[in-house]
């Protein structure tokens, strides 16, 4: 209780319910509501240019996130797998 009633900024309250303590309801209405005014004027115009991004919310993992640039060679992975490092080439 001390953690859900208390003041969201703190380290404790971080600590135990992650990064969605730094939007409350508010702000999750407001960024659903910009994201509708872009998709509408998106819409009306035609649908020309690119489609309208979705405002990052705290706590979620981006879709665009990209880890590396293609196959890690088996040594790499081995040398990883066993220190938890890979080694620089």
């Amino acid at each position: 209780m001390i953690v859900r009633q208390g003041p969201r900024a703190t380290a404790l309250a971080r600590s135990k319910l992650g990064d969605s303590v730094e939007w409350n309801v508010l702000e999750y209405l407001v960024a659903r509501a910009v994201e509708a005014l872009e998709g509408a004027n998106w819409q009306r115009a035609g649908s020309k240019g690119s489609r309208p991004k979705q405002i990052s919310r705290p706590g979620e993992k981006s879709e665009s996130t990209r880890l590396g640039s293609g196959a890690l060679p088996i040594h790499e992975f081995n040398d990883w797998w066993d220190r938890g490092v890979i080694k620089p080439t």
